[in-house]
């Protein structure tokens, strides 16, 4: 199946690739929102589509992720709120968010999160 990004956009049937543990589209002129349909790779581990263009807000549904350790959406445009479902990830180790136009608090629940050892937030409106 191919992955490449039509129009700009992240295909939408992204979600059938289910098996997938790796998803790296950084760099790619990617633009659009993240659809919602991401939080359907349950087995991603890691999620990188840093250095894109993309925005609109982080899908509450990356929180379905659940085995998900890496996630990096670094250098695009996305807006509104850090979602706080988004510490329901309890394997999340790395999550990387620099260079956005994210607005709001950082959801206390993020600090309490075992797993979490890197976690870069600059470049906001925090």
């Amino acid at each position: 199946m191919s992955l490449n990004a039509i129009e700009g956009a992240l295909p939408l049937n992204i979600s059938k690739c289910k098996e997938f543990r790796i998803l790296d589209l950084m760099q790619n002129d990617i633009s659009g929102e993240i659809p919602g349909e991401i939080g359907l790779l349950t087995k991603l581990q890691v999620l990188r589509l840093a250095t894109n263009h993309l925005s609109g807000p982080i899908p509450s549904t990356i929180s379905n992720i659940s085995s998900l350790y890496e996630l990096n959406l670094a250098t695009n445009s996305l807006s509104g709120t850090i979602p706080s479902s988004i510490t329901c990830l309890r394997h999340l180790r790395d999550l990387n968010l620099i260079i956005n136009n994210l607005t709001g608090t950082v959801p206390t629940s993020l600090y309490n999160m075992s797993s979490l050892v890197h976690l870069s937030l600059a470049g906001n409106k925090l």
